[in-house]
């Protein structure tokens, strides 16, 4: 497994860091069928960027999967482009403190205006 340690950077919000990493990508097994990336480290570009309420995390690569065909079991290879991204919330936008390690909800958080017209049809409905 690949780690990269992202503390080392303090990244503020607004700000990015892209990096060119290698990964390595284990077999995955599907309906049963084990599938395998050939070669099994491949070179990939990510980047985080650090947002006001949290860090997205964004990886693409290119992979080719050896495997059985889902429809005759043949040997098949498939070659794919990814690109993933993630969003990890670390900062409640109400008071701050971090979802990660306090998990909470506001009882009394005030409603965004432009919904009041639907919250009164769900009323009446």
């Amino acid at each position: 497994m690949t780690v990269l340690d992202l503390r080392k950077y303090r990244l503020r919000s607004g700000e990015s860091l892209r990096d060119e990493q290698e990964i390595e990508i284990a077999p995955v097994e599907l309906g049963g069928q084990r599938y395998i990336v050939v070669p099994e480290t491949v070179p990939a570009e990510l980047t985080v960027t650090r947002a006001s309420t949290g860090t997205v995390y964004e990886l693409r690569f290119s992979v080719r999967v050896h495997g059985p065909c889902v429809r005759c079991l043949g040997d098949a290879v498939l070659e794919e482009e990814l690109r993933l991204r993630e969003y990890q919330a670390d900062l409640c936008p109400v008071c701050g403190l971090d979802l990660n390690s306090e998990p909470h909800a506001h009882e009394d958080e005030e409603q965004d205006p432009r919904w009041a017209a639907l919250g009164e049809l769900r009323d009446r409905l």
